[in-house]
């Protein structure tokens, strides 16, 4: 992408935001984005065929320094240290509050609801992808999916809590929600037991 394009696209996607933020998803449309960045609209549809795809686009671009911090950890770490690691190296107080502006303003449209798990999906993609190759397995593999899966879906709730609740420190959170992954999600480890112990009679 030679560096004008990705001046345009990065300014129609920040202009997106910021709208998004004032007015809430439902009510901006592809026009209004256009000449808040002062581009024609045809010039917007040039690089993204939709609304959406502008916020898809955003929710992708803030995930980078995630994605970076997590390849950058040593192969010899655990993929749930890796993450908590990677949470902590990404944290930034001025993006999150954009992500906090973002989200509340998106909760309103299930069509925004849709593009949040859509973009959870891209995460469980991008971790199986980061799995697989640290541990030379293919990407179809089980426990590959499953601990991708589990993985992103411990960092979405974090986040989803941290929406709700602003004075929550994320990383100690993350840090939290992943022990209990290390812990084998034993809420109460005193309390496990077997399950040949709570056989029918």
């Amino acid at each position: 992408m030679d560096p004008r394009t990705r001046r345009t696209r990065e300014s129609l996607t920040r202009h997106a935001l910021a709208l998004i933020a004032e007015r809430g998803f439902a009510s901006v449309t592809a026009a209004d984005v256009a000449a808040a960045a002062g581009v024609h609209e045809r010039t917007f549809f040039r690089h993204f065929a939709t609304k959406d795809e502008v916020v898809r686009a955003a929710l992708i671009a803030q995930d980078q320094p995630f994605l970076a911090a997590l390849r950058a950890r040593p192969d010899a770490e655990s993929e749930v240290e890796a993450v908590r690691c990677a949470v902590a190296a990404e944290w930034d107080a001025d993006a999150a509050g954009e992500l906090r502006s973002l989200a509340e303003n998106m909760r309103s449209a299930s069509m925004a609801r849709q593009l949040l798990d859509h973009h959870q999906r891209y995460l469980v993609q991008e971790l199986i992808r980061w799995i697989a190759l640290r541990r030379a397995r293919p990407p179809g593999d089980l426990g590959v999916q499953v601990a991708a899966s589990v993985l992103v879906a411990a960092r979405t709730v974090v986040v989803e809590r941290w929406l709700a609740d602003p004075g929550l420190d994320l990383p100690e959170a993350a840090a939290r929600a992943l022990s209990l992954i290390d812990a084998g999600l034993r809420l109460d480890p005193a309390a496990s037991t077997r399950c040949d112990q709570h056989s029918a009679v």
